[in-house]
């Protein structure tokens, strides 16, 4: 009795340790760093026309900038394309962050924000590969 209680206590802190690694994983140390694709966050989540929303990651992940900066985006989910583009040369090192301005005649529903020129080359060849982007609201 008292094997199997250890064995499941065991259990129990190998899984703690496992969704704690996969949860955090980006910041947590080089190797992630190297391989992770970051989180992106939008405020406010909830917006209007003509509003403006912040795109940004607090993960530090190594990857290299592309030579005319990361596309950061804004579109309406289904319009096929993106309705705001802006340029940044920054790094993810944990401060990432970028202001986009939606024009006045953005459509409402849901829409979304993140970076546009994401290299997917390492990705496995699996069919689905997670990419740095979010979600957001836009209201009448």
């Amino acid at each position: 009795m008292v094997r199997t209680a250890r064995a499941g206590a065991r259990a129990s802190a190998i899984v703690i340790v496992a969704v704690t690694l996969a949860v955090t994983g980006c910041a947590m140390n080089k190797v992630a760093a190297e391989n992770c694709v970051p989180r992106m966050r939008i405020a406010p989540t909830t917006i209007h026309p003509g509003d403006s929303i912040t795109v940004k990651s607090a993960d530090s992940c190594n990857v290299k900038v592309p030579s005319k900066g990361w596309v950061v985006v804004a579109g309406h989910v289904g319009a096929g394309k993106a309705l705001v583009q802006v340029n940044r040369p920054d790094e993810f090192d944990g401060s990432f962050r970028v202001e986009l301005i939606l024009p006045s005649d953005f459509p409402v529903g849901e829409a979304y924000a993140g970076v546009d020129n994401w290299d997917f080359s390492t990705c496995a060849d699996t069919g689905s590969c997670a990419g740095p982007i979010t979600s957001f609201t836009v209201e009448p």
